[in-house]
């Protein structure tokens, strides 16, 4: 078995086979060297190579440094171990294709890109899929992790690595005498550069034994019928020569089966079909594809060159057979590669070909890149061609437009708006303008139409253009395209690009009732021993929680805002509950909160949220929601939510209600936490926070 590592430079000093026992490093010109193992040479697309374009970040990007196999005595059906290296200080991603010689297609055997990995660690992958017998051809990528690709197929760097296999033997003798002695076949080998469709293999044949042996070679395309393929017995042969026999069949595609026989020389064969030994041996043959073809020319007619012209390319190239073309035109205002040749061409002849193209020659830098591969066959290179080849066109016309300004109408644009835009421009030789206005689309990953093109507008003039497209959340990309109206087509002769960004709109006002229990003569619940009052601590957290919910954009309503000026008589209880609730549903209040403070001679502490038992399912979310993070931000301990008939603000409100009792001012902890400023932040923190969760729920 052999690995031979091909690097994608442009020129080779040297290659690597890595053999059973070593490696050994072979300098010049290989034809005069000779080599244990018969090796492949991986055939490597030079042109995609040579034609990369050239990325302004190419320098830090990852270049691949070592390919190698970890274990050297991988046979067919193991599934091999690569360790792989690269240049660099970040991070990388890897990825190794193998190709199928049955399906001719490249097959992903890393489950795509790896995760990231230290580029300057040498990293261990075992692949998905096992060698199979002869040559294992991968291909394995690099590119900087998270980052798109240098080169369009989807790589920053690749290498080409490949592992030879034996021949498959097919089964070990059946057969040998109980007294020993009967020679068995030790080898069978037919050289791989005659592993061909039509020849006529010879076939190489040791054995083991003593004495002389014959040999005799059968061969079947079909498993059933044999035939003698060596004119029957050879001579007598030493066993532990190598006896080479021409065969008198060619080889087939596909699988060819034989049977090579082995008897002692002038003596009785041991088995009654006349041999003493034998070995199963197949070689499976593949159709040859035609030569991997490269473009060797590209002509545009001068005539043709022109805005808005779409061209007819004339193509040559080198092929022994018919081959497809694909041609993509850059777009350099929109960044993107477009297809103008709708996809691959039927096959054409590889001497004089012609193509006409499908998008029309912009102003400035046309760049193309051709594609060719075989009629038939499934392209060499993953990207999807065998070769290609960059043409550049320029166009240019000293009367063509210049866009001196695009500018947004607003300063802020909200998701889902369609933003006006001025632009203005100027014509060489002064003539009307027409523009057109694209928006890229992030949630579909294109360019859209965001307007048509416009009536003339007068050189130097402004004009405003209305998106037909809402912008999306994020940034939104803008381009403008601008032609003299004389010139047809979908075309343009300068572009220009703004980013818009657009904002989220703000929530819609909801109206909130803050409900500061007691007030005016009614102190609420008092602590002689702490000197606190119920009243006080509500309004002083009500007050801070309107505070919060305002800087949020709600609409805040106070039942009162002062300790000892109320709007109703505080000496009686039940004016004061009706004038609260009545207070919330005259003014049309999307949500109620009365704030309270609890009293039970010492023994009780901890935070409640009490909700209407008369209408749960208004009340009761809000209530959790509150409880909850009150809890949370304060620490205190959760005595629960309640619903009851006899509260009257929360049973009579038209709205979501809920009345939070924050805590008891006759308990040590809980009144020292009423009386702490910060503590009294943290009730109001809380509250809002139950009510934006349960608003934004």
């Amino acid at each position: 078995m052999c690995y031979h590592v091909d690097s994608c430079a442009r020129t080779y000093a040297f290659s690597i086979y890595f053999c059973k026992g070593g490696f050994k490093i072979l300098k010049g010109n290989f034809k005069n060297k000779i080599v244990y193992v018969l090796l492949f040479t991986f055939v490597l697309n030079i042109i995609g190579l040579v034609n990369t374009p050239i990325d302004a970040n190419a320098a830090s990007r990852p270049k691949l440094t070592g390919v190698e196999l970890v274990d050297k005595n991988s046979t067919v059906g193991t599934y091999p171990t690569l360790k792989l290296s690269s240049g660099g200080a970040e991070s990388v991603q890897y990825s190794v294709y193998l190709y199928s010689p049955s399906k001719r297609a490249w097959e992903n055997v890393s489950n795509g890109y790896t995760s990231a990995v230290s580029g300057n660690n040498p990293y261990t992958i075992k692949l998905r899929k096992p060698l199979h017998k002869g040559e294992n051809n991968f291909s394995v990528w690099v590119k900087k992790s998270y980052a798109s690709a240098v080169n369009k197929g989807g790589y920053d760097d690749f290498k080409s690595f490949k592992i030879d296999t034996d021949s498959e033997v097919i089964s070990q003798p059946d057969y040998e005498s109980e007294s020993g002695g009967v020679p068995s076949i030790k080898s069978v080998n037919i050289d791989l550069s005659q592993q061909k469709i039509g020849i006529k293999p010879i076939m190489n044949i040791t054995s083991t034994g003593d004495e002389k042996v014959e040999y005799k070679v059968l061969y079947s395309n079909d498993k059933n019928q044999w035939e003698d393929v060596s004119n029957g017995y050879s001579l007598p042969q030493e066993p532990s020569n190598t006896y080479s026999v021409q065969l008198n069949t060619p080889l087939i595609e596909g699988e060819n089966s034989f049977k090579v026989l082995v008897k002692r020389s002038d003596k009785e064969p041991s088995n009654k079909e006349g041999y003493d030994n034998f070995l199963n041996y197949k070689v499976n043959i593949e159709k040859e594809a035609p030569k991997i073809p490269k473009i060797t020319k590209v002509d545009i007619d001068n005539s043709e060159v022109k805005l808005g012209k779409k061209p007819t390319l004339r193509i040559k190239s080198d092929a022994d057979s018919n081959v497809q073309y694909r041609v993509y035109l850059y777009s350099q205002s929109k960044e993107v590669w477009e297809d103008v040749s709708n996809g691959y061409t039927r096959a054409l002849d590889p001497n004089d070909a012609t193509i006409q193209i499908n998008g029309p020659l912009q102003s400035g830098r046309n760049n193309f890149s051709i594609w060719v591969k075989r009629e038939g066959y499934s392209p060499s290179n993953v990207g999807g061609y065998d070769s290609f080849v960059n043409k550049v066109v320029n166009v240019y016309n000293i009367n063509e437009v210049k866009i001196s300004d695009v500018k947004v109408n607003t300063a802020t644009t909200t998701i889902g708006r369609n933003p006006e835009i001025t632009v203005s421009g100027v014509s060489g030789d002064g003539s009307d303008i027409s523009y057109k206005a694209f928006l890229y689309s992030n949630s579909k990953g294109k360019w859209t139409d965001a307007s048509s093109y416009t009536n003339g507008v007068k050189s130097g003039q402004c004009t405003e253009i209305t998106l037909d497209t809402p912008i999306e959340s994020g940034t939104n990309k803008v381009l403008v395209w601008a032609k003299r109206v004389s010139v047809s087509g979908e075309v343009y002769e300068d572009f220009k690009k703004i980013d818009i960004d657009a904002v989220r709109p703000g929530p819609m006002k909801k109206r909130i009732v803050i409900d500061p229990g007691h007030g005016g003569k009614d102190p609420g619940a008092v602590d002689a021993t702490t000197g606190i009052r119920e009243k006080e601590i509500a309004l002083t957290v009500g007050l801070k929680l309107g505070t919060l919910l305002s800087n949020r954009g709600y609409d805040v309503l106070y039942t009162r805002t002062d300790n000892n000026r109320v709007a109703w008589n505080s000496s009686d209880q039940n004016q004061s509950l009706k004038y609260r609730y009545t207070f919330a549903n005259s003014n049309g209040a999307n949500l109620f909160v009365s704030i309270h403070c609890n009293k039970a001679n010492g023994s009780g502490y901890g935070t409640e949220t009490l909700y209407s038992k008369k209408y749960p399912s208004k009340d009761k979310a809000l209530a959790s929601a509150i409880q909850s993070e009150v809890i949370k931000i304060t620490g205190m301990r959760n005595r629960g939510i309640k619903n009851n008939y006899n509260w009257a603000v929360v049973n009579n409100t038209k709205m979501p209600a809920s009345l939070v009792e924050l805590g008891f001012v006759d308990n040590i902890g809980d009144s020292a936490k009423l009386k702490d400023a910060l503590y009294q932040d943290k009730f109001a923190q809380g509250i809002f926070n139950g009510i934006t969760r349960y608003l934004n729920k």
